[in-house]
């Protein structure tokens, strides 16, 4: 099951334990890359920034961000590839910002 494997990597990437139960399914789409089927889930959790604990060999930065920053990050061009890695984004900040977690 994806969520599962999400919250696996999430704690081997992270540090940070999530619930399954508080996982939702935002989108699920075939990569036009390599056929696999890609699962994007979206976790409530209370981690802050200082909860984060990452090797720098996996991951080069992190910052947490409200959504409306990451949107104007996206549109300058200086978030990560949107349409290459990430093109669910839009969907999730619309979610989060549409509901009050």
């Amino acid at each position: 099951m994806s969520i599962i494997a999400q919250v696996r990597e999430v704690d081997e990437e992270l540090g940070i334990t999530l619930n399954p139960d508080k996982g939702i399914l935002i989108k699920s789409y075939i990569s036009s890359t390599n056929d696999a089927i890609v699962d994007a889930w979206l976790f409530h959790c209370g981690a802050t920034i200082c909860d984060i604990n990452f090797s720098p060999a996996d991951i080069s930065e992190v910052k947490w961000a409200a959504g409306e920053s990451i949107k104007q990050q996206m549109a300058k061009g200086i978030f990560i590839s949107v349409n290459k890695y990430l093109p669910y984004m839009y969907d999730m900040l619309t979610f989060v910002e549409s509901k009050h977690w």
